[in-house]
């Protein structure tokens, strides 16, 4: 009997062992797929203001990370997409890494197939301030055109898109960064298809920026995705709404305006992601019927 017991006690210790370890090597398959692997994101967004087929593909959240040598794996998914411009939306750097050798040569090889459109996210701007030093001629000296709450007419087909570029929340109210809501009361008087780089979300889906504001599309990151994705559930985290927040990706349309929230493709948290894999966004715009 006292030998039954102790056998049904190794089986269950047996058990209980290959059980873990199963969760282990899961987890770590998850995070290693959310790492260093890399998906496309497709979206249609639709306009009258569009003459023709209008493809953007969008690159947010970075922070320095690597996709094969020199991200050679990331510009060459971009490359497939043939692209008529490129938007990086911020955090495309870490605010504690002084080389920009990562994110410069990614803007070069990127400009060589597309116009590259660069905004600044939190990384950036703390950046700027912890090393004393402006970003923006090394970026634009390696291809892009850097848009710190400025915005840039360009022609595309028969198509004037006005780009621009919010550095904060995107405010409706006049309050936060100043300069910003100036940018924005301006910019958004434009006739043309109005595409904002806004890296923070908050601003347009928390407190009414995209109802309000008089701009097509705002193109946005930040979220990470909520970081770790819970099966059934989703996001665990936001930075502006905590745990198992709205707003983590996707695509939010309020009053004729939309916002495609890209889940990112970097960490830039202690925290790595988790079931969460990077991605890529490619948006078509397309004349309405």
């Amino acid at each position: 009997m006292i030998r039954k017991i102790r056998k049904k006690k190794n089986k269950l210790w047996i058990y209980s062992r290959i059980l873990y370890l199963t969760v282990i090597v899961g987890v770590c398959i998850w995070i290693y797929l959310s790492q260093y692997q890399l998906v496309v994101e497709k979206y249609t967004v639709i306009s009258p203001k569009i003459q023709e087929t209008i493809r953007v593909v969008q690159l947010s959240d970075l922070h320095n990370r690597s996709f094969g040598k020199d991200n050679e794996k990331l510009i060459k998914m971009v490359e497939e997409l043939t692209p008529d411009i490129i938007c990086m939306t911020g955090d495309m750097l870490n605010r504690n890494e002084e080389s920009l050798d990562v994110v410069e040569n990614l803007v070069k090889q990127l400009s060589d197939m597309a116009p590259v459109y660069f905004s600044y996210g939190n990384h950036e701007e703390d950046y700027e301030d912890y090393y004393q030093t402006s970003i923006r001629d090394k970026i634009e000296k390696a291809g892009a055109t850097v848009l710190d709450n400025e915005s840039i007419e360009t022609v595309i087909g028969n198509t004037m898109i006005n780009i621009g570029g919010a550095s904060q929340y995107g405010m409706i109210e006049p309050r936060g960064d100043g300069d910003e809501y100036q940018f924005l009361k301006q910019y958004e008087e434009s006739d043309d298809f109005k595409l904002l780089l806004c890296h923070i979300p908050a601003g347009m889906l928390l407190w009414r920026g995209l109802e309000l504001w008089n701009v097509d599309l705002v193109l946005s990151g930040h979220e990470h995705g909520g970081q770790i994705i819970v099966p059934g559930i989703g996001g665990l985290y936001s930075q502006d709404e905590g745990f198992f927040p709205e707003y983590t990706e996707g695509i939010f349309t309020e009053n004729g305006h939309t916002l495609i929230l890209s889940r990112g493709l970097g960490s830039g948290n202690i925290v790595p992601r988790i079931n969460n894999t990077s991605e890529i966004v490619c948006i078509n715009l397309e004349p309405s019927a």
